[in-house]
């Protein structure tokens, strides 16, 4: 029996979403994105999801921090307070 070849698209389609929601990355909250400002003069909190027991990691301005997702998947981290700068700079957020 010959399968059409539609078939076998959807099939590789279905595989391959499955696939992504099993290396998903940790998400952040809404309020983290582009063009965002952090407090200056103060430690900055960074949360977001992943997979339960995931382990995390983030880097902004040479500082790094590791969190472990809970049970819920729920994460946080904090970031020591931070002078003023213009410079832009890439918030780093990386799971396992």
């Amino acid at each position: 029996m010959i399968v059409p070849s539609r078939w076998i698209l959807c099939f590789c389609a279905v595989v391959a979403s499955f696939s992504a929601e099993l290396s998903a990355a940790p998400r952040l909250a809404a309020i983290f994105g582009d063009q965002m400002v952090l407090q200056q003069g103060r430690e900055v909190v960074i949360w977001g999801w992943g997979e339960a027991g995931e382990k995390i990691r983030v880097e902004f301005a040479g500082q790094e921090s590791r969190a472990v997702a809970g049970d819920d998947g729920s994460w946080s981290v904090v970031l020591e307070a931070m002078e003023a700068s213009s410079q832009g700079r890439d918030l780093v957020v990386e799971g396992e």
